[in-house]
């Protein structure tokens, strides 16, 4: 599980800590990314703020889950499950290989 960490940094640097983590799945494992998504521009939330803080703080960002799917498809993995959870998703991936 990866909670609050791919949003820290920039999309090469996901791509490595997904792939790295890719590598250590146990046949029919899967990785689970908990964190903010962020829907249409205007859209009411948490998300947003957040987008504006990471981008500030550390270079990352909040992300839509079109931009994830780009994440773990570049990491060889596919989404299978999406699932709110308060005011954050969780976001199911497995191997694509």
């Amino acid at each position: 599980m990866l909670k609050y960490i791919l949003r820290d940094w920039d999309d090469d640097g996901c791509v490595r800590i997904l792939r790295s983590c890719r590598a250590l799945l146990a046949e029919g494992g899967r990785i689970a990314v908990v964190d903010h998504l962020v829907g249409a521009v205007g859209r009411p939330g948490l998300a947003p703020l957040m987008d504006m803080n990471m981008l500030d703080m550390t270079g990352g960002r909040e992300r839509e889950l079109g931009e994830f799917d780009a994440l773990f498809s570049a990491a060889g993995l596919r989404r299978v499950k999406v699932s709110p959870a308060g005011a954050f998703a969780v976001i199911e991936t497995e191997s694509t290989e």
